[in-house]
């Protein structure tokens, strides 16, 4: 049996597949709504909740299938840096996690989610990247799969805003025991917090980094004027609905990937330099702000979270840096990790009570150890290199700098423990990165 050439392919299969892959693009940002919906009027809420993962299985058992029958893409993959850190990482994440649970550390069902959480954006990762590298499917509309559906995310939270009483979400069978309706700074009812479509406000703005960066890299390379005026109106879109989700960590990564595109995307010298006064001064310049109006009521609940006038007995600041000394001190304790589901969301599902950090390298830490968090590390360190190195290509380039972006997120939330983010980004990353495992001896060559 002959095989077509790896991206030329036109197997009918295979364009299934990348249908396939970009349904999961499309439906992601929607996913904590209808299964919550779902949920609430057939019950059993986490069996809806896995249709990610069972496609996820299927597009996996199609690409081992590819594997099988086209050794050159079999060996250029196996034969990669990031493949081979992977499958450390994932023995490193089986081994620790088999150990909490004979430890009594973590519960199975605990355990269950947390190795979906830690894992299941890595396989859709190598899922993507071998389809992609059979098909141009997933290169010609990643784009419309990303931006279409985050044009209604926005235009939701508007109307959230405006238009939508606070308690909407509680028609769709938002509550306390499944996603809470409402969000508020410091609970103060002047101050509700945005989440649209997604799971909470701040998997909402950590979601919108990606986004704004999206529309920024392909509003300067668009010629086609009404390619502009939707980018233009989502940019602006997603910087109100943003500002409304009160996530500070979200707000921060969004300027730190905006930043990177801009310096990225000038090529002259003297326009970086001057990029980099504007940031410059325009942090110093809020930074002067925030201390001028440090006493207003409304800079010291969007941007401190809480006032004299506080109605929480623990402000969220005093949350994060004790559950931040509480994940390190766990770390110290158990170096090796106490397996996956022991430490972050995960957790809540554990016997024991949750141990939250905010910051999802200590979270990883606390689950899989120093050498699994090492390797995580690396992992996304050599995936940054390869699209640095292809930062020519608009994908490649977002991708790169909404990583710098996330990773900011990352230290102070549990970023990637959010499937639509998880899954969109690494899912795009695989095709981002699918060119080069096609055409290339290997993603990075091994010494």
């Amino acid at each position: 049996m002959s095989i077509k050439p790896l991206v030329k392919s036109t197997d009918r299969l295979t364009e299934y597949m990348g249908w396939i892959c970009l349904f999961v693009f499309t439906v992601l940002p929607f996913h904590a709504l209808i299964t919550t919906w779902a949920g609430s009027v057939y019950g059993h809420i986490d069996v809806f909740r896995i249709w990610k993962e069972i496609l996820i299985c299927i597009l996996f058992l199609y690409s081992m299938y590819v594997l099988i029958i086209d050794k050159g893409l079999q060996k250029r993959l196996l034969g990669s840096v990031i493949f081979r850190l992977t499958l450390l990482y994932l023995l490193i994440t089986l081994l620790r996690t088999i150990a909490g649970y004979r430890a009594d550390l973590v519960n199975s069902e605990a355990a269950i989610y947390g190795l979906l959480a830690n894992l299941r954006y890595l396989a859709f990762f190598y899922v993507v990247l071998i389809i992609s590298s059979k098909t141009k499917l997933l290169k010609k509309y990643w784009a419309y799969a990303l931006l279409g559906p985050a044009m209604i995310v926005t235009v939701f939270g508007l109307m959230q805003k405006i238009v939508l009483p606070n308690d909407f979400l509680t028609n769709f069978g938002y509550s306390k025991d499944t996603i809470p309706a409402i969000h508020t700074v410091d609970s103060k009812e002047a101050y509700i917090r945005l989440q649209s479509t997604l799971r909470g406000p701040n998997p909402l703005g950590a979601y919108l980094t990606l986004i704004l960066t999206a529309t920024i890299a392909l509003w300067s390379k668009a010629r086609n004027p009404s390619k502009q005026i939707y980018l233009l109106s989502l940019f602006c879109l997603s910087i109100f609905v943003m500002f409304f989700s009160f996530s500070r960590s979200a707000w921060l990564g969004t300027v730190v990937s905006l930043g990177v595109v801009g310096f990225l995307s000038l090529t002259n010298k003297r326009s970086r330099t001057l990029l980099l006064y504007g940031v410059s001064f325009g942090m110093l310049s809020f930074l002067g702000l925030v201390y001028i109006g440090q006493n207003n009521d409304f800079i010291q609940n969007t941007i401190f979270h809480s006032d004299e006038k506080s109605r929480s007995a623990v402000s969220s600041n005093e949350n994060r840096q004790s559950g931040i000394v509480a994940g390190l001190k766990d770390v110290y304790r158990h170096p090796l990790g106490q397996g996956a589901g022991s430490a972050g969301p995960a957790s809540a599902r554990n016997d024991r009570p949750a141990k939250i950090s905010e910051n999802y390298y200590i979270q990883i830490a606390q689950e899989v150890g120093i050498f699994g968090l090492i390797t995580l590390i690396a992992i996304n360190i050599f995936v940054a290199m390869n699209l640095y190195k292809k930062r020519n290509d608009t994908l490649a380039l977002i991708l790169f700098a909404s990583l710098c972006g996330i990773t900011v997120i990352n230290m102070v939330s549990h970023g990637w423990m959010d499937d639509t983010l998880s899954l969109l980004w690494w899912g795009l990353a695989g095709i981002a990165l699918s060119e080069r495992a096609a055409h290339k001896p290997r993603i990075i060559k091994s010494k």
